[in-house]
């Protein structure tokens, strides 16, 4: 394997039960069950610390260390058929981020969102 390369979501995997003594299917002896069946479970979503809705998305170009991917991103990449440049924003229509209906986002260049924001920011000002 070339230098910066990473290695394949089932090498990790396998190298991470390796560490304790597991193979593929068995239990953890500390966290027990792992995954689909384990007790905490919600079928690959979680929110973060910003309101946002996380999926696990293993392999997608986007996906954090844990290999979790923004929801709303991966809805607009599915009705694109193509995935998101980083510098692509997708806005949520009505300010809420975990409402993640497709007619709710909308992408746009950074330049756009900001002026969208600041737009925003000058109505609600003059309705004071």
């Amino acid at each position: 394997m070339k230098a910066g390369s990473h290695h394949t979501k089932g090498a990790k995997e396998k190298m991470s039960l390796a560490q304790v003594g597991l193979k593929t299917g068995d239990k953890h002896p500390q966290w027990g069950k792992l995954g689909a069946d384990a007790a905490h479970w919600r079928g690959g979503k979680k929110p973060n610390g910003q309101g946002y809705v996380l999926v696990l998305a293993h392999g997608h170009p986007q996906a954090d260390h844990k290999g979790y991917v923004r929801e709303h991103r991966l809805i607009v990449e599915k009705g694109m058929k193509r995935f998101l440049r980083l510098d692509e924003i997708v806005h949520h229509w009505n300010g809420i981020r975990d409402d993640n209906r497709a007619e709710n986002l909308a992408v746009m260049d950074p330049e756009a969102h900001k002026i969208l924001h600041a737009e925003e920011r000058k109505r609600a000002r003059n309705r004071v």
